[in-house]
């Protein structure tokens, strides 16, 4: 190499870019949760390296990008997630003196706040099922919701559903829904957009034929979580056929 020449490896590029970094257009693949992905190499010169092994969810983990996809694979993983994550939220009340349960019985709500005045103990109880269901994002809304209970209990001795909560609710972007929890069905009209979440194979959920809207007497339509739909009573026996133990 004359004095004053660049090496031959100079011309090459040294920095590699991450596709869907900061600045660039995040393409999401179908089911995806990672706003980014990880490049499979790195090009300098001539050769190719391959970039260290990345643990996608552990990176999601640490970041809380923890999307639907990663929802916990278990009610003890639920209740250690539950807690950790409402530690961040930034609400008034001291969190570690909550007590988090989770519960694989109930199916027709999301959550429960309950306090207990004598001893001014808090307990979160999280369903199993909707988590499982709905996913860690719809449950991380479930878990600020009953948070702004347990604010209310703890500072005022009681709570509802009233202006005082959503004030709260709204600070923190938690729902203001009473029941955050996925229905096992939904009931919806074919001409407007009424909905209904159903738990049981109810008369409407059997024969949505013989049924109306309740706002615009439209035809009903029926859909189970899992996919199928249908619209008759015939339907609804092949998609229980179809559906088996996943009903």
């Amino acid at each position: 190499m004359t004095p004053g020449s660049r090496p031959r490896w100079a011309s090459a590029a040294t920095t590699s870019t991450i596709s869907g970094g900061p600045g660039s257009r995040r393409a999401f693949a179908k089911g995806s949760c990672s706003p980014w992905r990880t490049p499979t190499s790195s090009a300098i010169g001539e050769r190719s390296i391959e970039p260290p092994a990345v643990d996608r969810r552990a990176f999601r983990r640490a970041t809380g990008s923890i999307g639907v996809a990663d929802a916990p694979d278990s009610p003890a993983e639920l209740r250690q997630r539950a807690a950790a994550y409402a530690a961040t939220v930034d609400i008034p009340i001291d969190v570690a003196t909550i007590e988090w349960q989770v519960t694989e019985r109930a199916h027709r709500r999301a959550g429960v706040c309950r306090y207990d005045p004598a001893s001014r103990d808090l307990t979160i109880e999280l369903s199993w099922p909707a988590c499982r269901d709905g996913g860690w994002e719809r449950t991380r809304g479930t878990i600020r919701h009953e948070l702004v209970h347990a604010w209310e209990f703890r500072r005022y001795g009681r709570s509802d559903h009233g202006d005082r909560f959503a004030l709260m609710a709204r600070s923190i972007d938690a729902p203001l829904d009473r029941d955050c929890a996925i229905g096992r069905v939904e009931l919806a009209c074919r001409e407007c957009s009424w909905s209904d979440p159903r738990f049981r194979a109810s008369r409407p959920v059997r024969q949505p034929a013989t049924y109306a809207c309740p706002d615009c007497a439209g035809p009903l339509r029926v859909a189970h979580r899992c996919g199928p739909t249908w619209r008759t009573a015939v339907g609804y026996r092949l998609a229980r056929q179809q559906l088996g133990d996943r009903w």
